[in-house]
């Protein structure tokens, strides 16, 4: 869960798209989509943790979200019926018995930020977050040419490459006065802090450009789940049952 919880934060798009509107980006892509959309899988896998644990709470642990899925599929797959988006959040308010519109409006509708912290509580764990060592930040992804070139796939919005306008296909030659291959980049780039300003010379459709940019800051924090030592027996009543112990 830890890791779904760091590949869904690190997702541009995460406050663009909700979960709701992520089912439809199956079949309606848009061109653009790595820097507007999220994975539901990804965020699915996380809201319906969530959800588990939010009925849980509110049921005395009675409920589950396995009592929406069973309800799901007596009323409907075993009746070959479908439902509606708007039928899914009368269908939990129903088989938990509690008024769920407020976390359908911000976690499944809408891209309201996750509380880990409150939803992880019901269970007696808490989700540390430890920041990672400071690193210099270009906002590139790269990918290798034949001759073992650095040619950019991918430029992330806000980014420092972004604002100085490099762009995807440009092929980047130097970093100053080192000559940059796919192999030696990471190294390279390295070699700096976070604030400084370098020269890149790159071929942009042919044409020889140098760019200034100033480095930007990146922390890639690390998630871990820990268990409360103030856990109360109801809390860790719920997090057995969760993982099917008795």
């Amino acid at each position: 869960m830890a890791a779904k919880i760091q590949e869904f934060e690190d997702k541009p798009g995460k406050k663009k798209m909700s979960l709701e509107e992520a089912s439809w980006d199956v079949v309606l892509r848009a061109d653009n989509r790595r820097d507007t959309t999220i994975s539901y899988y990804v965020k699915g896998a996380l809201v319906a943790f969530m959800l588990d644990c939010e009925i849980r709470k509110k049921t005395n642990n009675q409920k589950s979200l396995d009592d929406v899925l069973r309800f799901l599929f007596d009323n409907y797959a075993e009746k070959n019926r479908t439902y509606k988006n708007s039928e899914l959040l009368q269908i939990i308010n129903t088989v938990s018995g509690s008024d769920f519109s407020d976390f359908y409006a911000a976690y499944i509708a809408g891209n309201s930020d996750i509380p880990y912290q409150e939803f992880f509580q019901t269970l007696g764990l808490k989700v540390h977050i430890e920041e990672g060592k400071s690193m210099p930040y270009l906002g590139i992804e790269p990918e290798r040419t034949a001759d073992n070139s650095l040619r950019v796939s991918y430029v992330r919005p806000g980014s420092p490459a972004y604002d100085s306008g490099i762009d995807v296909e440009d092929i980047l030659l130097a970093l100053n006065t080192r000559r940059i291959s796919f192999d030696n980049w990471s190294d390279l780039l390295g070699q700096y802090k976070p604030g400084e300003k370098i020269r890149i010379t790159l071929f942009h459709r042919d044409r020889l450009l140098e760019k200034t940019v100033a480095l930007g800051e990146k922390r890639d924090p690390h998630f871990e789940i820990k268990e409360m030592e103030s856990a109360t027996p109801l809390q860790r009543n719920i997090w057995r049952s969760l993982l099917w112990k008795k």
